[in-house]
């Protein structure tokens, strides 16, 4: 198994352009990507996995605040009644 990725299938798989990729990791939204040669960029796949599972994390997390306020409201709403 490599420990590169080529950013190409990347960003394919995420759903978004290469230049997308470069922007967010001059942003430091993404991991650093290695340039290769022209038009080829790497990104090492520990810190893709990482990415993604804090992603994943953050996404999950959100999720949760949002259904808790949901109850929150809903609490809420039924006291008002």
């Amino acid at each position: 198994m490599s420990i590169w990725l080529d950013a190409k299938h990347v960003a394919a798989e995420l759903g978004v352009k290469l230049e997308a990729l470069q922007r967010m990791a001059r942003r430091r939204e993404f991991p650093e990507l290695l340039h290769v040669t022209r038009g080829e960029y790497r990104v090492r796949r520990t810190d893709y996995e990482a990415w993604e599972q804090a992603r994943m994390t953050s996404s999950e997390m959100a999720r949760e605040e949002l259904a808790a306020e949901r109850m929150r409201a809903a609490a809420s709403a039924g006291r008002a009644l």
